[in-house]
């Protein structure tokens, strides 16, 4: 299980950016490599998700379903998926929660909204994907964030197609990996050598 937790800051009243929260179309525009395909039989959203690594898409097919209380300017999202490499599959709950941000410098109201998520994913990704947990949410955020941005501003007709990019994140995650199993491979060799000397 891997847990994340940000926040990213918007142009807009808080009561503004929570509609359009609410509005699941509109908000699947801005999810890199998102794309809405409708509805299942109970009422969840279901699509898929491209993601970058390296030269490779990994596809996710999945469902997601959302809450949003308008009132206390809260939300939870929960999505599970099932990717199109090596049995790989991911179920993320994010919780956010939104607030004005108190600038007195600033003419333009902005909103800050914090979120927290957990993830469990299987497959080959699991692996690579834990030492850059951090990187990985960073990376979604910002680019969220800035799509966001472009909605409220009324680029109704902007669509986040290209996909979600990892490479940055995962490449510093497979480096640290190696490294590892390096550093494991150099200890057995050392304490059989030891061992050795001492017979």
């Amino acid at each position: 299980m891997m847990q994340f937790a940000g926040e990213f800051r918007v142009a807009g009243k808080p009561e503004h950016v929570i509609q359009l929260l609410a509005d699941v179309e509109r908000v699947s525009r801005c999810v890199p490599g998102a794309t809405l395909d409708g509805r299942d039989a109970d009422g969840a959203y279901v699509g898929t998700m491209v993601v970058a690594l390296g030269p490779k898409r990994v596809k996710f097919h999945g469902r997601v379903t959302c809450e949003v209380d308008l009132e206390k300017k809260t939300g939870k999202v929960i999505g599970r998926g099932r990717g199109d490499v090596r049995g790989t599959h991911a179920d993320i709950r994010t919780e956010y929660q939104l607030h004005e941000e108190l600038n007195a410098t600033s003419k333009v109201p902005r909103t800050v909204i914090r979120l927290n998520s957990t993830a469990k994913l299987q497959g080959i990704l699991a692996e690579f994907a834990q030492p850059a947990v951090n990187a990985i949410g960073v990376a979604l955020i910002e680019e969220f964030g800035k799509n966001l941005e472009l909605e409220l501003a009324g680029n109704g007709e902007r669509t986040a197609t290209s996909p979600l990019s990892l490479n940055r994140a995962f490449g510093s995650s497979i480096k640290n990996w190696i490294l590892g199993v390096l550093s494991s491979i150099y200890s057995r060799v050392a304490n059989g050598l030891k061992n050795l000397r001492g017979a």
